[in-house]
């Protein structure tokens, strides 16, 4: 041999790019609460929420009532949305459309 040394050590596979492996309680929570994502966006798709913004900003109080919702639940679907990305939320509170929001809207 060539003085290389061979680790009989095993370590837990990396995912991606070099990053470490996703702890085993993350994976499984991950797994748990993905339900969240579709049901988020079905609801918003299912409420007209993009096309009640689709003339600007507002705030969850305008949508609400411009669509016929709770608007404590409401309010809450639309931090969801902020979370993925589907909409923004501006320093006064007033909820709009990201880009990938607008391919919501009814007419797209």
């Amino acid at each position: 041999m060539n003085g290389a040394r061979r680790s009989t050590e095993r370590r837990p596979p990396m995912t991606g790019q070099g990053q470490p492996p996703i702890p085993l309680p993350f994976q499984l929570s991950r797994m748990i609460t993905s339900y969240w994502v579709p049901q988020s966006i079905h609801a918003a798709a299912e409420l007209g929420i993009a096309d009640a913004l689709a003339g600007g900003p507002k705030r969850s109080d305008e949508i609400a009532r411009a669509i016929d919702a709770n608007p404590d639940a409401l309010h809450r679907l639309l931090r969801a949305l902020v979370a993925l990305e589907l909409c923004s939320v501006g320093d006064d509170g007033a909820f709009a459309l990201t880009p990938l929001g607008a391919c919501l809207r009814s007419d797209t």
